[in-house]
C-alpha cells in the first residue's frame, strides 16, 4: 500500500493530494509473526520442505553467486548444494531405520506419527535406502531421492535452475547476449514463486479423454519416453481419446494423443476447461492456451517443455549418473 506524505514543521501530514512537489511515496511494511515449531527428527524438517519456496531462494542464491563469483561458480555450489542435501536425506533414513532394529520403536513410532500429521505413509526404507529386499527402484533413484514423497522433485530443480537460460554458462551455441541474460534474469526474478518453479519444470498431467472428470494422473515425468510408457498403460478403451495437459507460463498445452480428427480448446468438457480456467487464473499475467494433436505443426509446444530430454550440460540423465556416482563415491551403500 501505498501513501502520500508531507513534511509539516517536523511533523508528517498524509494526504491523497499530490499536486505540490512536496509530497513523496511511501511504502509501509507490515510485519507479521508467528510460532514455528521445533524438531529433533530430520525427517520431520525434511517432510515440511516447501519445495516450491526452496527453488526460487536458490534461484535467487545462485544468481547473486553468477553475478559476484560468475556462472561456473553458481553451478558448482548448485551441484555441490544438492550433493550435501541428498547424502543429507539418504543418512536420515538409515538413522530412522537404526532407530527401528534397535528397539527403540516397534513400528516406527515418529514416522507414524507424521503420517498421523500429514496423512502420507511411514517411511518405506525400500524406497529410501539401497539393498533392501522388495524395492522397486533402482540405486541411482534412490541416491536421488526419489523414492521421498516431498523432496524427490529436487535433482530435476537443480538441473533446470543450473540450465536456465539466466544461470547457464555460455558455451557452443549458446552464446546469449548480456541483455538476453539479464532480460531472462530479470522475467525470472519477478515471477512468484510458483509460476517460477512451473517455468523451469513444467506441470505435466493425463486425461483419459477431453470429457474425463479429471485427470488419470495427475504426475507426469517431463520425458517423451516416460510420456509413451504412461499413455501404454491407459485403458485401450480411452487410450485413442487420452490428452496430456501441460501448464507452464510459457503456455497451456492441451496435447491429444490420437493423431486424427481435429482438435478444439472450444469443444472440451466441462471438468478440462474448468481446469484450464483456473489453470490460467493462477497467472498474474493468462499464458495463451493451445490445442495440439500429436504429428502436427505445433507439437514442439509440448516437446519444448520435456525437460528431461534436454541434451543441455550432457543430458538430464547423464547429469543424474553423474550425481549418483559422486554420492556412491561418498561411501553410500
Amino acid at each position: 500500500m501505498y501513501e502520500y506524505e508531507k513534511e509539516l514543521g517536523g511533523e508528517r501530514e498524509a494526504s491523497s493530494d499530490s499536486n505540490t512537489d512536496d509530497w513523496t511515496v511511501v511504502r509501509r511494511l507490515r510485519v507479521f509473526s508467528t510460532n514455528l515449531g521445533t524438531s529433533s527428527d530430520s525427517e520431520d524438517v525434511y517432510d515440511a520442505v516447501d519445495v516450491v519456496c526452496l527453488a526460487s531462494t536458490m534461484f535467487n542464491k545462485l544468481l547473486i553467486a553468477g553475478i559476484e563469483q560468475g556462472l561456473r561458480e553458481a553451478n558448482m555450489l548448485a551441484r555441490d548444494w544438492l550433493v550435501t542435501s541428498l547424502q543429507s536425506i539418504y543418512r536420515s533414513a538409515e538413522a530412522e531405520e537404526v532407530k527401528v532394529f534397535a528397539g527403540e520403536t516397534t513400528v516406527n513410532k515418529s514416522s507414524l506419527k507424521r503420517s498421523q500429521r500429514n496423512g502420507r505413509e511411514p517411511l518405506d526404507f525400500k524406497a529410501r535406502l539401497m539393498n533392501r529386499a522388495g524395492s522397486e527402484l533402482s540405486d541411482r533413484d534412490i541416491l536421488l531421492a526419489q523414492g521421498h514423497n516431498t523432496l524427490s522433485a529436487l535433482p530435476l530443480l537443480i538441473y533446470s535452475l543450473m540450465n536456465c537460460d539466466a544461470l547457464r554458462p555460455s558455451e557452443g551455441a549458446f552464446q546469449p547476449s548480456v541483455n538476453a541474460r539479464l532480460a531472462a534474469a530479470v522475467s525470472l526474478t519477478s515471477m512468484d514463486p510458483a509460476a517460477l518453479v512451473k517455468m523451469l519444470v513444467p506441470r505435466l498431467e493425463l486425461w483419459n479423454s477431453a470429457f474425463a472428470q479429471g485427470p488419470a494422473v495427475d504426475r507426469v515425468s517431463l520425458g517423451n519416453y516416460s510420456c509413451l510408457e504412461v499413455i501404454a498403460a491407459v485403458d485401450d478403451k480411452v487410450n485413442s481419446e487420452a490428452l496430456l495437459l501441460m501448464d507452464s507460463p510459457r503456455g497451456i498445452v492441451v496435447y491429444f494423443v490420437n493423431t486424427m480428427g481435429t482438435c478444439d480448446v472450444h469443444e472440451l468438457g466441462k471438468d478440462l476447461e474448468r481446469e484450464l480456467l483456473s489453470t490460467a487464473s493462477e497467472y498474474r499475467c493468462s499464458p495463451g492456451t493451445w490445442c495440439v494433436r500429436a504429428g502436427g505443426d505445433e507439437g514442439w509446444r509440448l516437446t519444448d517443455g520435456l525437460v528431461e530430454d534436454s541434451s543441455v550440460g550432457g543430458g538430464y540423465s547423464d547429469w543424474c549418473d553423474g550425481v549418483s556416482k559422486e554420492l556412491l563415491g561418498a561411501g553410500f551403500g
